[in-house]
């Protein structure tokens, strides 16, 4: 089930550099990401509260009405390590999707791990395989590493452009998710640094809560011993070209935006939240590159923390607070 915790939105929007709480239209009963992406595709306004302000902007400055224009369902992506949520019980199915490969490793001191994931842990070729789907979801039907896959759907032929990219998170833009023990890193919405919450306790309280440094955080959940140079560089570079890149496609022109800016979210079931999630994708220097957080809490455990976002122009706003 998708469900927020009482008392809290269960997303975020950027607007302007700042990130705001809001309240995602989940509805319990659809609570399945195909059916969210279903919503997303005929209600756009509803899910990014951007479009409901004036002056909101998207990525790269480009308008966020214009780049979710005639939003269609083959018009996103979605991007995860879960087979299970390319499709849903009430009938949904997600038409363009790429999914992140699964596996068991020795990873660096924990020993054995189970399930981790993450693009590009194991091959940098994913970030490539990814992009180019993106750019011509028409010519894939399978790939080797990242499996991207184009779902046969009336109108298919038609080569429709992809305008929205949601990824998860856990295990497909981290590896293995680690979280703080600190509350605050799921509440604090201007921002969290492990750092910053050491300084208002002890150091020896601190230390006895086994607390992360901001570059413990940044390598464990983000960097992979398994390939050569910075996962997390090339995660980046791979995050602004999908969100901006200009391309020739084999498209027809009439259906061609030589502009071919996309609008990035995140959609995920960390049971800490967006705004944990937010402050995660901050510390990596990753946030800036998403327009909204939508969490789905995993069979809603008790104590879980939860949240929604969205944002314009790179301030991250609570439509519920007004503006």
């Amino acid at each position: 089930l998708m469900d927020k915790r009482a008392g809290q939105p269960n997303g975020v929007y950027r607007e302007a550099g700042d990130w705001t709480y809001f309240d995602a239209p989940v509805d319990p009963a659809r609570a399945f990401k195909a059916d969210v992406l279903e919503s997303i595709a005929t209600q756009p306004g509803i899910w990014f509260p951007q479009l409901q302000v004036a002056s909101g902007h998207g990525p790269a400055g480009a308008g966020l009405e214009d780049l979710l224009k005639d939003l269609r369902p083959e018009g996103i992506v979605l991007v995860d390590d879960q087979r299970a949520n390319f499709q849903s019980p009430t009938g949904a199915q997600v038409l363009r999707y790429c999914k992140v490969a699964r596996y068991d490793a020795v990873y660096r001191d924990f020993g054995l791990l189970k399930d981790m994931g993450g693009i590009g842990a194991h091959d940098d070729a994913d970030f490539e395989t990814l992009r180019n789907f993106i750019e011509e979801p028409w010519v894939f039907k399978e790939s080797r590493e990242i499996r991207c896959c184009e779902t046969a759907f009336e109108g298919s032929e038609e080569h429709h452009p992809v305008k929205l990219v949601v990824f998860d998170f856990d295990e497909t833009l981290t590896l293995a998710t680690f979280m703080p023990k600190d509350p605050a890193c799921a509440k604090a919405l201007a921002g969290w640094a492990p750092e910053e919450a050491a300084a208002k306790a002890e150091a020896e309280a601190a230390e006895d809560r086994g607390e992360w440094t901001t570059a413990d955080l940044v390598a464990y959940n983000f960097e992979s011993p398994f390939v050569e140079g910075s996962r997390l560089d090339l995660l980046r570079a791979s995050l602004e070209r999908l969100s901006s890149s200009s391309t020739t496609t084999t498209m027809p022109p009439e259906a061609a935006d030589v502009s071919c800016r996309r609008v990035l979210a995140v959609l995920t079931r960390n049971e800490s939240g967006a705004v944990a999630v937010l402050n995660l994708l901050r510390l990596a220097g990753l946030d800036c590159f998403f327009t909204a957080i939508w969490s789905m809490p995993t069979g809603g455990k008790k104590g879980a923390k939860q949240g929604d976002g969205a944002a314009a122009g790179g301030v991250w706003r609570d439509p519920a607070a007004g503006s």
